[in-house]
């Protein structure tokens, strides 16, 4: 049974396995159960893949801004600022409690993370 079930994920199994099965005689109720296990697992793997995407790519735009967050250069940053920047002043407030924000993404993507483990357990 586990075998039809492994078939019905690799290209070209589907056939083959219903085949096989046929000319052995294999039982038509067990063949029948493998195919409905085999479904609700494609079924489920099709739910859960988006998912697991959005997670991934969250956690990919957080580690992002961590990077981009603690390489900014200050004194660029300033003169922007003076200069009348907004996005500047967003990322100097931002910036002036660095542990905070630091801490602070590294909370979220954890979260992010130990969410997209969960969806693939």
């Amino acid at each position: 049974m586990q075998v039809i079930i492994v078939c019905r994920f690799i290209p070209g199994g589907r056939t083959a396995v219903t085949l096989s099965c046929g000319i052995i005689g294999y039982q038509r109720r067990r063949f029948v159960v493998a195919t409905a296990v085999a479904a609700v697992i494609w079924a489920l793997l099709a739910a859960l893949a988006p998912t697991l995407l959005v997670l991934l790519s969250a956690s990919a735009l957080l580690s992002a801004a961590e990077t981009s967050m603690t390489a900014a250069s200050r004194g660029r940053l300033h003169q922007l600022e003076r200069d009348g920047d907004h996005a500047a002043h967003r990322v100097n407030r931002l910036i002036s409690n660095q542990e905070t924000m630091i801490g602070a993404i590294l909370l979220a993507n954890n979260v992010i993370n130990i969410f997209a483990s969960v969806v693939t357990t």
